[in-house]
């Protein structure tokens, strides 16, 4: 009985999913998918890094060190996010692709 409800669970679930998704505008989704992508990408980032730095410090490592190396690695992440521009275009919300694109197509 138990798989029953599992599979139900399941199916209900994904079948609310793509009502909601097909429900949804592609100028909202276009405002949405930037800051789900960020915030998916952060929580990754931040589960792997909470799992791995009480092993490094299980390891008998000098903490400075290891700080030192958490704090250059996020800096360099930042720095690579920063000036490598995007090579997608930019769309506003309601749908108009910017003039200022990194994309020959566009210009």
């Amino acid at each position: 009985m138990t798989l029953l409800y599992i599979v139900g669970a399941t199916l209900a679930g994904g079948l609310l999913s793509v009502l909601i998704s097909a429900a949804l505008t592609v100028s909202l989704l276009a405002r949405l998918v930037k800051n789900l992508v960020s915030l998916s990408t952060g929580v990754l980032l931040g589960t792997a890094l909470l799992q791995v730095l009480p092993e490094a410090f299980e390891s008998k490592a000098d903490a400075h060190g290891l700080f030192l190396a958490l704090l250059g690695g996020l800096l360099f992440f930042f720095a690579l996010a920063f000036f490598i521009p995007s090579t997608a275009p930019l769309v506003k919300p309601d749908g108009v692709e910017d003039q200022n694109s990194n994309d020959p197509s566009c210009n």
